[in-house]
């Protein structure tokens, strides 16, 4: 062990410590430091001194593609607990710079109620190193956006969900089961109209509540809550943080397709297959209505859209329902 680890060891607050993995390793310097609880981040680590310290592990790499906002409700846990405690926690990754600096903005923009900037900047100005990856800054700004919470009826982070469930389906980058929200979790979510964190400055009048039918039988379908928006001829996934506007742009109205979430009813989406179509989920109709694609596909707009999951608007009708005053 270095002698000189002490270094390494930056505290943000009174019963709040930011390392890389040297200081979590060094007994001595974590009772000079009165450190009674270490949140470790990285890949195969194991308690060092469980029966001097209580530990909580998260395993992860430092790598943008990876959902680390996941982790941001436990690990919060973890932290306020032990801080209405009394006690003194230590957040360490292999070099302090990334992945625990992340953890640690997260929990001050929750815990404090305060934005992204001023929590990387609280953090920043006890230790001048952290620099969170591309993709994890990306996720805290998701995360600010959804007020601290993971918030299902968020559509951003809906669409984050079917970005990540899309590289797993198609190999891009592998992830657990457990990362990424189901096709019935995504499809339920939307039965709520309204997110359980309201924009207090958004005085909109509540507009019609736009719904796909089938041409053929009729059937309903989705709500406009499910349609994706995409840029016109821009050739890049569809499912990004943009923030999803009331209505669809002019440019995505010329668009021989609807684009929208992967949904339950689809055939194959859940069975491990990467494309299929989309036909219509009255047995007694099945008419052909479009397809579907992890990997992605052209839209007549020219953009390449993925995942891809669109309907000919040819094949259906909308219908609105104008809410109660």
């Amino acid at each position: 062990m270095p002698s000189d680890c002490s270094s390494d060891l930056s505290q943000i607050t009174p019963n709040l410590f930011l390392s890389g993995v040297g200081p979590a390793q060094n007994l001595t310097l974590l009772k000079e430091n009165s450190i009674t609880h270490i949140l470790g981040i990285g890949l195969r680590l194991q308690p060092k001194f469980p029966n001097e310290v209580t530990y909580k592990h998260v395993s992860l790499e430092d790598d943008p593609q990876v959902n680390i906002m996941r982790y941001f409700p436990d690990t919060y846990r973890f932290i306020d607990e032990a801080v209405k405690a009394n006690g003194r926690v230590l957040v360490h990754c292999v070099a302090g710079i990334s992945r625990s600096a992340t953890i640690v903005i997260a929990y001050f923009m929750k815990s404090e109620g305060i934005g992204l900037y001023e929590a990387q900047m609280k953090v920043k100005s006890k230790r001048r190193i952290i620099h969170p990856n591309s993709g994890f800054v990306k996720q805290l700004k998701l995360f600010e956006a959804m007020r601290c919470e993971l918030d299902m009826s968020h559509q951003p982070y809906r669409q984050f969900l079917t970005t990540k469930t899309a590289q797993e389906k198609t190999g891009k980058f592998l992830m657990d089961d457990s990362e990424h929200a189901s096709i019935s979790t995504l499809e339920t979510s939307t039965n709520s109209t309204t997110s359980s964190h309201p924009d207090p400055s958004d005085d909109r009048k509540p507009t019609s509540a736009r719904r796909l039918r089938c041409k053929k039988c009729r059937a309903d379908l989705l709500s406009d809550k499910q349609l994706v928006e995409h840029e016109s001829g821009a050739g890049q996934a569809a499912f990004g943080y943009r923030k999803r506007a009331m209505t669809l742009t002019p440019t995505v109205s010329q668009c021989a397709s609807y684009h929208i979430e992967p949904v339950e009813w689809i055939k194959g989406v859940n069975d491990g297959e990467l494309e299929g179509k989309i036909v219509c989920p009255n047995p007694k109709c099945e008419a052909k209505l479009g397809a579907w694609s992890w990997a992605g596909a052209p839209c007549s707009c020219g953009a390449w859209v993925a995942p891809s999951f669109s309907i000919h608007r040819n094949k259906v009708d909308e219908s609105f329902s104008v809410p109660a005053e």
